[in-house]
C-alpha cells in the first residue's frame, strides 16, 4: 500500500514538480519524496499559482510520509534551493532535517476505495433551484468525488463557460478525474463570416489563428473573469482538462443543450441538463431546475445517454477537431505574467546609498506600484525595521531603524507586502550598513583577519561553497557510480547505507586499480556489500561474467546474499577455493572455461594469498600473466577482516597478483617508482615494505577498512548497532563439585597422560609429546567446563578407550612382536580378533560440530591418505625392529603403556565419584535456565551457544521439561544427528539437527531456515508470506557453533555463552550473531557468561600462559620460550596468526580478569580495538568520507567545474549536542632556521574546534552538510565573538606545533621512514644502557646515516642482516656495537637536511556555524 501512496503522490505533484531522484527511506522509518518545479530554474516559478499548492516562490518541495500515523507532511526550504543531502534525509533525525524546512501542511492519507454512483443516496430526477440548494449540493458533492471523466460540450466560449469554478473542479481533481470540453468553432470565433470559419480547416492557419485570438481573448477579460480563466489552465496543466475545438454539425444538439455527462470507474452515466454552472453562488441566485438522467436506473435513459456519448466521442476524434488546451495554457501564462507585471511593486532606486548602524534614517525609495505597499521589510534581516510615512504610486518616505550590531553588508533584496500577496523587489543599487565594528588583528593565523572581513561584510560563501571546496582538495575522490537499484534496496531494508557506499567506494577503486579489498571489522556485511558491487558493476556492464572464489562450505551464504540483491544461480559462477591449494588441481582450466569472468570476488582472501610461496597465490599470479599477455581487463574485489599479520610484506603479498592498473598509483601523484614496484617483486616488496609514507597510502587508497564504532560516530541517529554489554552469570557449585573440577584443572592439565592417543609415541620416547597431549587435555578441560553431562560422556569414553587399550595390551606379549601386534591392531592395520568394544564407537569427535566436515574427497586426497598410512606403517616397523635387540627396553615401553592406562582410570574414578551427585543436579545448567525463564518472561528472545552439540541438546532436553519455558517456544540447532544418552542407559536416542517445541506441540526434521525464521522472522523473513503466526514464534535458540557463523539472528539482544571457546575469534562470531542492525530500536545487547568465578579465572590464567608458537622448535625442554628476534624463526602459531595472538589474545585475558571483578560491564570489540593499534588505522578512509561521496560528486557535477567556490563560508547550526562551530582546513609551512621554505613538509590539515583533526576532513564534510544555509543576518558582534574564540583555539593548536619543533632530537623521534630502520630502532631504544664506547651521539648518528641513504643497496642488505638476518639474533650489546661499526664501514655521510625550526599556519577554508 505504501508504494501505491507513493506512486499517487508523485502523480498528482508531476505536472508543477518532478520527483528527484528515488523514494528515500530514513530514520524512524520515514519516507522522503523530494520534487523540484519544472521552472525552477525560469523565472515563471515566482508567479505560477496553482491548485491546492501553497507557497508561490517554492522552487522545491519535500513530502514526508508517515505511515505510523498515516500522514504525509509537506515541506518547502526555508532558504530557495537549499535542500537537505539525500544522505541527510537517510541517516538524520527529524529536528536536524526539519531545520532546513518550512512545514507547509499535513494531511491524512486514507485508503480510498473507488465507489461509484450506485452508492449515491438520495438520487431524484430533478432539483428545483434554489429552495432544494442543500440537497442539491450535497448530491452534485457525491456524484463529482466518484467521476472519472465529465463530458462537457458548448457552442460558447466566453466569460460564460468560466464560471465553472473551484468546488466541483477540485472534486473531480482529487479522484483523478478527466474533463473533456468540447466547442463550437464559430462559438470560439464569435464570427459569421463563412470564409473566416472555412480558413481553419488549414492546420497552419489554424495555429496562428487560435494564437492570436486566444490572446486577443484573455487579454479582453476583466480580473475576475480572467481569475476563473487560470483555473482553467491550471487543470489543463494538471492534465485534467483538455479542450477540443470543433466544426459542429448542426443536427447534433448536443451542443446546443446545457448538456453534461459524467461516468464513474464502473462505467456507470449520469446526464445532467439544465445549468451551465455549478458553483454555489449561482444557483442560490438562480431560479431554474436540473434534470438526471441515469444509465442503470432505465433502458430509455441508457439509451439517451449512450447516443450522447456516441455523439461527443465522435465529435471529440474527428480529424478535424483541434486540440486547443496546451495552446490555451501557454496563453493563459504568457497573460498571468503581464497581468502580474503590471500590479507589482517594484523599488529601484534608494536615497541615501548608505545608512548607518544605530540610527534611524529617513529613506527615499522610488519604483512602481509603490502606493499599494503596505508594508516592506529587509528579506531575512530581522535587525532592520522600516516604516512607511508617506506613499505615492512612485515614490515612498520611509524611517529605516539599524541594529547598532549589524554587520555592514548591502541590503540587496526587500520584501514588500500587498493585499494581494508577497513580493521580492531589488533595488538597482543595493543600499549598505556602514561598518561600526572594530576588527581586531589577528596575526598569528594567515589569511584568519580577512576571512573576518569576508563573513562581516556578507561577501562570504554558502555550505554547499565550502563543500566544492573540500571536494576540489580531493576530485578522485568523488567519482562514483549513483544507481536507483541500490538505493531501492536500502529502502527495503536489504542493503544498509554503509553497504551501498562502500560499494560505490569499492568500484571506484577496483576501477582505478583493477583490485580493491573490503577489509570491513566482522559483522558488517562485507558479503551483501559485494554483492552490491557486483549490481553496480553489471549495470555498467550488462553482459559482465562473475566468478564468487569462497570455500566450498560457504556457497549456500553467498547463494543466499546474492539472491538478496536479485541474483539467480546463472548470473555468476562459484568457484571452490579449497581446490586451488591441492596439487595437481585442474582450477584454471576451469575457471578460465569460456574466457573467464570479468569480476572475480575472493573470499577469506587471506588465505593462501597473504603467502607468495602458497599455491594459491601462484595460481593467482598465473592469472594475472595470462590476461597481460591477451591485454584483458579483468577486476577483482578481494574480502577479509585480516588482510595483514602485523607484517607489512602482506599487504604486498595480497595485492600484487591483482594490481592490473599500477598507473593508478600515478593518476593519485605516487612517485613513479611505486608502480614498478609491484611489476618487480624482486626489488619491489622491500621498497614497498621499508617506505612507510608509500605503505600508508597504499593501505589508505586500496583499502576499504571500517568498523562498528565507525559507523556509530558517522550515523549515530541510526541505531545501527548497540553497546555490548558483558554480564558474568556466576554459578555456585557443591564443595565436592569444586575439588572436582580442581583437581581436572590442576591434575589433569599435566598428569593425565592419555595412552590411547597416538600409543607410537611410547616407542619414539616421546611419552610426553607435547603438542598431541595438549590438544588432548584442553578437550578435557573444555569438556569440563561445557556441562556436566559432556563431562560425564567425556570420562565414560576416555575410559572406555583406556580399557580398550588394556585389554588389547594384555592379549599380546611385552616385547617387540607383542608391541607391533598391538599397534598394527590400535592403528587398524589388522582386523580385530578378539571380542572387544569397536574403536569407532568411543570417537569423541561425535561431539564437535560439523565443523570437523570436509570436502569431498577425491582422488589426490585419498593418496595422501595412503601415504601417510603407509608412513605409519614403516614407522612401527622400524621402531619394533629396533626394539627385538633390547628387550628390556621393549619390556619397559609396555609397563609404561599399562601403568600410564591404570593411572588414568585412577584418576578418572576419582572425579567420577566426587561429581556423583552433580552428575544428576547440574547447578549451572539450574542456573542458566533460571535466567532463561527470566528473560522470556520479560518478552525478550534469547540465543544460547555452546561448543559441543551433546551439551546443546542436554539443555535442549532440560529447558523443554520447563512449562514456563515450554510455553514461550524453545528451539535447538546443530550441525547433524547426534547421539544422546538418556541418564546411565547404553542405547542412544538419535536427536535430529532441528527441533523445536511450544507448549506441548513438538515438530522435528525440520531445516535451518525453518527454525531461524520462528526464532528470528524480522531478520530472515523477506516478505509476509514466509513470516510465522505469532503463536508460531519461538523465544529461545540454543545451539552449537553452526549458529556462530552467517546467521543473521538479531531479534534477539541475549546471549547467553554456556561454555567459553579458547579462541576469542569464535566468542567474536557468536556475538556477532545478534550484534547486526536491528529492525526494532535497541540501545543495548547483553552477553551473559555462565560459569563459576574460578572457571573464568582458569580460563584466563590458561590463556595467559600458552605457548603462542606451539609447535615452533624453539621451545626449550622445560617448555621455556627463548627472545624471538624474527617470525620467521617460529612455527605455527596457536590460531596461525600473530596478529590475534599478539593483540587480541591478550584482550581477551584482559577481559575476562575484568569480567569477574565488574560482575557487569560494556563489552568491546576485540578485533576492532586491535585495528586501532594497527599503523594504518590513522590513514584511513573513514565513514563520514564515504558516507557523502555520492552526495558531494552531485554537488559537483551540479555547479560544474568552472565554479569558482568562496571558502570562507557561514551557516548555522543545527541545535545538536556537541556540534562544533568552525570547520577549518588549515596550510601549515615549515621554515629551517634561515627562513628558508621546506617545501616537501608543506601540509594542509583538517580541524574543528570538537574533534581536533580526528578525521578532520571526513568531519568536514559530515558536518557542512548538516549545515543550513543562513536564512537571517547574525549581529556583527555575535560574530565577531565567535571568531574570536576559534581564532584562539587556532592559536593553540599553532603553539603546540612549535612546542614540537622546539622539542631536543633524541634517539626515540627521529623522523624515520624506513620499516626496517624503525625495528631496529625499536630494539635499540629498549636497552638502558649502552656498552662502553659508544653513546647516544654517536647511535643517534648512525640511524641519520642509515635513514638517508636507505635506497642504497649497501644500506638495504645491511637492514636486512640487521633484521631478518644473522645479526639479528645478536645480544644487544654486540647487535649495537656491531650496527655502528658496520654502519661506519659504508662511508655514509649523515645528510642532517633542513630540520624545520619554525612553521607559518594560514587559513585555507572556513565554515562558520553560527
Amino acid at each position: 500500500m505504501l508504494e501505491a501512496v507513493i506512486q499517487e503522490l508523485i502523480r498528482k505533484q508531476r505536472p508543477y514538480f518532478l520527483l528527484q531522484g528515488t523514494p528515500i527511506k530514513g530514520v524512524a522509518n520515514q519516507y522522503w519524496l523530494i520534487f523540484k518545479h519544472r521552472d525552477a530554474d525560469n523565472f515563471l516559478h515566482n508567479i505560477v499559482s496553482f491548485l491546492g499548492i501553497g507557497r508561490k516562490n517554492a522552487t522545491h518541495k519535500l513530502l514526508r510520509i508517515d505511515p505510523k500515523s498515516a500522514k504525509v507532511y509537506e515541506y518547502t526550504p526555508c532558504i530557495a534551493g537549499d535542500l537537505p543531502s539525500v544522505a541527510l534525509l537517510r541517516t538524520s533525525r527529524l529536528s536536524v532535517i526539519e531545520k532546513f524546512l518550512n512545514q507547509e501542511s499535513v494531511t491524512k492519507e486514507k485508503t480510498l476505495l473507488a465507489g461509484s454512483f450506485q452508492e449515491i443516496k438520495g438520487r431524484r430526477r430533478k432539483f428545483n433551484l434554489p429552495t432544494e440548494l442543500d440537497k442539491y449540493n450535497t448530491f452534485i458533492r457525491n456524484i463529482l468525488e466518484r467521476s472519472q471523466i465529465y463530458r462537457r460540450s458548448t457552442a460558447y466560449f466566453d466569460s460564460g463557460i468560466l464560471k465553472l469554478y473551484e468546488e466541483p473542479l477540485a472534486a473531480i481533481v482529487q479522484t483523478d478525474g478527466k474533463i473533456r470540453l468540447l466547442m463550437d468553432w464559430q462559438g470560439f470565433t464569435k464570427q459569421t463570416d463563412i470564409a473566416e470559419l472555412e480558413k481553419l480547416h488549414d492546420p497552419n492557419y489554424r495555429i496562428q489563428f487560435v494564437h492570436r485570438t486566444l490572446a486577443e481573448f484573455l487579454q479582453g477579460l476583466e480580473d475576475g473573469a480572467f481569475t476563473s480563466t487560470e483555473i482553467l489552465a491550471e487543470l489543463v496543466r494538471l492534465e485534467f482538462l483538455y479542450i477540443k475545438l470543433v466544426k459542429m454539425e448542426p443536427t447534433h444538439a448536443i451542443y446546443h443543450k446545457k448538456t453534461g455527462i459524467l461516468s464513474d470507474n464502473l462505467d456507470n452515466h449520469i446526464l445532467h441538463e439544465g445549468s451551465d454552472n455549478f458553483t454555489r453562488a449561482a444557483h442560490s441566485r438562480n431560479a431554474e431546475s436540473v434534470t438526471f438522467l441515469y444509465s442503470w436506473e432505465s433502458n430509455m435513459d441508457a439509451e439517451a445517454i449512450n447516443e450522447s456519448i456516441d455523439q461527443f466521442d465522435t465529435e471529440w476524434g474527428q480529424t478535424t477537431s483541434f486540440d486547443l488546451s496546451l495552446d490555451f495554457l501557454q496563453q493563459v501564462l504568457v497573460e498571468r505574467e503581464r497581468r502580474t507585471k503590471l500590479r507589482q511593486p517594484v523599488i529601484e532606486f534608494i536615497t541615501p546609498g548608505e545608512i548607518l548602524p544605530g540610527e534611524t534614517t529617513s529613506v527615499e525609495m522610488t519604483g512602481q506600484n509603490l502606493d499599494q505597499v503596505e508594508d516592506i521589510e529587509v528579506a531575512d534581516d530581522e535587525l532592520i525595521k522600516v516604516t512607511i510615512t508617506s506613499q505615492e504610486p512612485e515614490r515612498l518616505i520611509t524611517q529605516v531603524e539599524v541594529d547598532p550590531d549589524h554587520p555592514p553588508i548591502p541590503l540587496k533584496e526587500f520584501k514588500v507586502k500587498t493585499s494581494s500577496g508577497i513580493y521580492n523587489t531589488t533595488p538597482n543599487k543595493p543600499v549598505t550598513v556602514a561598518s561600526s565594528q572594530t576588527i581586531p588583528d589577528f596575526a598569528e593565523i594567515a589569511g584568519f583577519q580577512q576571512a573576518v572581513e569576508i563573513i562581516l561584510q556578507g561577501q562570504n560563501g554558502t555550505p554547499e561553497d565550502f563543500l566544492y571546496w573540500l571536494a576540489q582538495q580531493r576530485p578522485r575522490q568523488f567519482r562514483v557510480e549513483r544507481s536507483d537499484q541500490l538505493d531501492q534496496l536500502v529502502n527495503q531494508d536489504t542493503l544498509f547505507e554503509h553497504q551501498k557506499s562502500g560499494a560505490q567506494h569499492c568500484l571506484r577503486v577496483m576501477q582505478d586499480f583493477g583490485v580493491v579489498v573490503c577489509a570491513d571489522a566482522v559483522g558488517l556485511g562485507k558479503t551483501r556489500l559485494a554483492a552490491a558491487v557486483t549490481r553496480l558493476y553489471q549495470e555498467q556492464h550488462n553482459q559482465a561474467r562473475i566468478a564468487i572464489i569462497a570455500a566450498k562450505k560457504l556457497f549456500p551464504n553467498w547463494e543466499r546474499e546474492m539472491a538478496e540483491l536479485g541474483f539467480h544461480n546463472g548470473d555468476y559462477e562459484l568457484y571452490n577455493k579449497n581446490l586451488m591449494s591441492r596439487k595437481g588441481n585442474n582450477f584454471l582450466a576451469d575457471f578460465n572455461r569460456y574466457g573467464g569472468a570479468d569480476l572475480v570476488i575472493i573470499d577469506e582472501a587471506h588465505e593462501g594469498i597473504r603467502n607468495y610461496k602458497n599455491r594459491i597465490h601462484k595460481i593467482c599470479l598465473e592469472i594475472k600473466e595470462k590476461d597481460h599477455q591477451a591485454q584483458r581487463q579483468r577486476y577483482f574485489l578481494l574480502l577479509t577482516a585480516t588482510p595483514w599479520n602485523n607484517r607489512r610484506e602482506d599487504i604486498y603479498n595480497i595485492l600484487s597478483p591483482f594490481l592490473s592498473r599500477p598507473e593508478g598509483f600515478n593518476d593519485l601523484g605516487f612517485p613513479p617508482e611505486v608502480a614498478l614496484w609491484f611489476q618487480n617483486r624482486e626489488t619491489g616488496v622491500e621498497n614497498f615494505t621499508d617506505d612507510t609514507d608509500i605503505f600508508r597510502r597504499t593501505y589508505r587508497e586500496l583499502f576499504l577498512q571500517r568498523t562498528r564504532q565507525m559507523l556509530r560516530d558517522a550515523t549515530p541517529d541510526l541505531n545501527l548497532y548497540a553497546k555490548r554489554v558483558a554480564e558474568w552469570l556466576p554459578v555456585k557449585f557443591e564443595t565436592t563439585t569444586e575439588q572436582a573440577l580442581d583437581q581436572i584443572f590442576t591434575q589433569f592439565e599435566t598428569s593425565l597422560f592419555i595412552p590411547f592417543a597416538d600409543p607410537i609415541r611410547y616407542l619414539r620416547g616421546r611419552v610426553e609429546q607435547r603438542s598431541l597431549l595438549r590438544n588432548q587435555r584442553r578437550f578435557f578441560l573444555q569438556r569440563a567446563e561445557s556441562s556436566m553431562y559432556a563431562l560425564r560422556r567425556t570420562i565414560k569414553n576416555f575410559g572406555a578407550r583406556i580399557r580398550l587399550m588394556q585389554q588389547q595390551l594384555g592379549t599380546v606379549s611385552p616385547d617387540a612382536d607383542g608391541l607391533k601386534e598391538f599397534l598394527l591392531l590400535h592403528y587398524g592395520f589388522e582386523l580385530e580378533k578378539k571380542n572387544f568394544s569397536t574403536f569407532l564407537d568411543l570417537d569423541d569427535r561425535e561431539v564437535w560440530d560439523e565443523n570437523y566436515e570436509e570436502e569431498d574427497e577425491d582422488e589426490e586426497n585419498n593418496l595422501e591418505e595412503q601415504q601417510k598410512r603407509q608412513q605409519l606403517r614403516r614407522s612401527i616397523d622400524i621402531a619394533t625392529d629396533a626394539l627385538r635387540n633390547n628387550p628390556q627396553e621393549a619390556q619397559d615401553i609396555y609397563n609404561r603403556m599399562v601403568a600410564d592406562c591404570a593411572g588414568d582410570l585412577n584418576q578418572l574414578q576419582q572425579i567420577q565419584n566426587l561429581l556423583a551427585d552433580e552428575f544428576v543436579k547440574d547447578h549451572k545448567r539450574e542456573q542458566v535456565a533460571q535466567k532463561v525463564r527470566q528473560l522470556v518472561s520479560k518478552g525478550h528472545k534469547v540465543l544460547l551457544i555452546s561448543t559441543f552439540s551433546d551439551t546443546v541438546i542436554d539443555y535442549y532436553r532440560y529447558m523443554a521439561a520447563d512449562v514456563e519455558i515450554a510455553t514461550k517456544g524453545i528451539g535447538m540447532a546443530i550441525g547433524s544427528t547426534k547421539r544422546y544418552y538418556l541418564n546411565s542407559s547404553e542405547q542412544p536416542l538419535q536427536v535430529t539437527p532441528y527441533n523445536i517445541l511450544r507448549g506441548s506441540s513438538q515438530k522435528t526434521g525440520l531445516n535451518r531456515q525453518q527454525i531461524f525464521r520462528l526464532f528470528a522472522p524480522a531478520a530472515t523473513c523477506k516478505n509476509a508470506t514466509e513470516k510465522p503466526a505469532t503463536e508460531e514464534e519461538i523465544a529461545i535458540l540454543i545451539g552449537s557453533e553452526t549458529l556462530s557463523v552467517g546467521q543473521n539472528l538479531q531479534d534477539a539482544d541475549y546471549l547467553i555463552n554456556i561454555d567459553l571457546p579458547w579462541n576469542p575469534m569464535i566468542l567474536e562470531q557468536r556475538i556477532g550473531r545478534i550484534d547486526r542492525p536491528k529492525q526494532h530500536k535497541c540501545q543495548n545487547i547483553f552477553i551473559y557468561y555462565a560459569n563459576s568465578e574460578s572457571q573464568l579465572l582458569r580460563q584466563a590464567s590458561r590463556l595467559s600462559n600458552l605457548n603462542k608458537k606451539l609447535v615452533g622448535d624453539i621451545v626449550s625442554a622445560d617448555g621455556e620460550i627463548p627472545s624471538i628476534s624474527s617470525v620467521d624463526t617460529l612455527g605455527a602459531s596457536i590460531y596461525g596468526d600473530t596478529l590475534f595472538d599478539d593483540e587480541i589474545l591478550p584482550g581477551y585475558i584482559d577481559f575476562l580478569n575484568s569480567l569477574v571483578k565488574a560482575r557487569r560491564m560494556e563489552q568491546g570489540n576485540l578485533q576492532e580495538e586491535t585495528y586501532q593499534k594497527q599503523e594504518t588505522n590513522h590513514d584511513l578512509y573513514t565513514q563520514n568520507e564515504i558516507l557523502h561521496t555520492e552526495e558531494l560528486s552531485k554537488l559537483v557535477e551540479q555547479l560544474g567545474e568552472d565554479y569558482q567556490a568562496k571558502p570562507i563560508a557561514l551557516g548555522r547550526r543545527t541545535g545538536e549536542k556537541d556540534e562544533p562551530t568552525g570547520l577549518v582546513a588549515l596550510t601549515i609551512e615549515y621554515f629551517g632556521p634561515n627562513g628558508e621554505p621546506i617545501l616537501e613538509e608543506k601540509q594542509t590539515i583538517y580541524w574543528n574546534d570538537k574533534t581536533g583533526e580526528r578525521d578532520g576532513y571526513g568531519l568536514a564534510i559530515a558536518n557542512a552538510f548538516k549545515t543550513p544555509e543562513v536564512g537571517d543576518v547574525f549581529s556583527s558582534k555575535y560574530l565577531l565573538s565567535e571568531l574570536k574564540q576559534l581564532y584562539n583555539q587556532l592559536v593553540t593548536l599553532k603553539k603546540q606545533r612549535s612546542a614540537e619543533l622546539a622539542q631536543p632530537e633524541t634517539l626515540e623521534n627521529i623522523n624515520i621512514t624506513s620499516e626496517r630502520i624503525t625495528r631496529i630502532q625499536r630494539r635499540v631504544s629498549m636497552l638502558d644502557s649502552f656498552p662502553s664506547g659508544l653513546d647516544r651521539t654517536n647511535v643517534r648518528s648512525t640511524f641519520k646515516k642509515l635513514n638517508t641513504w636507505k635506497e642504497t643497496k649497501g644500506v638495504q642488505k645491511l637492514l636486512r642482516e640487521y633484521t631478518d638476518g644473522d645479526k639479528s639474533k645478536h645480544d644487544d650489546a654486540n647487535f649495537i656495537i656491531n650496527l655502528v661499526q658496520d654502519t661506519d664501514t659504508l662511508n655514509l655521510i649523515a645528510s642532517e637536511g633542513i630540520k624545520a625550526t619554525s612553521l607559518k599556519i594560514s587559513l585555507a577554508a572556513l565554515l562558520l556555524r553560527a
